[in-house]
């Protein structure tokens, strides 16, 4: 008998714990709104949860027209991004259209239970690269033996052709300061 209440105690706890626990599909139905986006979604779906938005463009334009049309709902809006690897290739910009309310907040997270990745790189395929064979290049090369492991890939051939802003730091430090002339020369102001 006392065994049993032990048992008892643990599952009643569990599920005191459990049924407690924020799930997608709660918040709405405590008057907050949600929409999903997912990595296989388009942006001429709903945003539910079973037809999701692509881009996190469209989850941002869907809550700027919920807002001008009812006002956000008690409660706020929460958009939940799927699991998987989403390729940005420009900066998510949120202005005063998209604050929320103390009581109306909005909130962008991973699914529960999912991993999401925000990527701003673009990924190279292995088999885009091919050995160098220029010899003007290769000659250039103090090491005879890495010659041969020289590789190379077009990439405006697969549509890459912004490489940012060459500096004569490279890309590591590539701001302002690449725009100083080298050490040992010196530019006289004019007065």
């Amino acid at each position: 008998m006392k065994h049993n209440r032990k048992w008892f105690a643990l599952l009643l706890l569990i599920s005191l714990l459990f049924g407690s626990l924020p799930t997608p599909g709660a918040q709405a139905a405590a008057g907050g709104a949600e929409f999903f986006i997912a990595p296989n979604g388009s942006d001429s779906n709903a945003g539910t949860v079973e037809s999701p938005f692509l881009t996190l463009e469209r989850a941002r334009e869907a809550i700027r027209s919920l807002k001008a049309t009812s006002g956000l709902p008690q409660g706020g809006v929460t958009v939940y991004l799927r699991g998987g690897e989403y390729e940005r290739t420009q900066s998510f910009l949120l202005d005063e259209r998209d604050s929320g309310a103390a009581d109306a907040r909005i909130t962008y997270k991973a699914y529960p239970g999912e991993s999401v990745t925000l990527t701003g790189g673009m990924k190279l395929d292995k088999s885009w690269f091919v050995p160098v064979e220029d010899p003007v290049v290769l000659n250039r090369i103090v090491s005879v033996e890495a010659r041969g492991k020289v590789l190379q890939a077009d990439l405006a051939s697969r549509g890459i052709t912004d490489y940012g802003q060459m500096s004569r730091h490279g890309y590591y430090l590539a701001n302002d300061v690449s725009l100083v002339p080298p050490m040992g020369c010196t530019s006289k102001a004019k007065a």
